[in-house]
């Protein structure tokens, strides 16, 4: 359950984001994550964030996949890999 309240927190924050538009959800958005780290081992706790983390920035920065496609000239796969890796190099700080 705790890894569902973390995944809720960074669906929260991508739709505080600009282009989403609401966003009064910043301001309670990490709420769940906090919740689901009450307890819990640093070690669990760190993976929770990290959890959080990638999920945000997978949701956030979906456009560049298309951008590193076309404006690097590379192969989709490619360039879905070095979303996906550059997304959770960047969960890290969330954790």
């Amino acid at each position: 359950m705790t890894w569902v309240l973390a995944i809720v927190a960074a669906v929260l924050s991508w739709l505080a984001f600009p282009g989403m538009g609401i966003w009064p959800l910043a301001f309670v958005s990490l709420s769940p994550l906090l919740v689901a780290l009450d307890g819990l081992t640093w070690r669990r706790a760190l993976l929770h964030g990290w959890l959080a983390g990638t999920v945000g920035m997978l949701l956030g920065f979906h456009w560049l996949v298309y951008t590193v496609e076309v404006f690097g000239d590379l192969p989709w796969l490619f360039a879905v890999f070095a979303w996906v890796l550059m997304c959770t190099g960047n969960g890290l700080g969330w954790a």
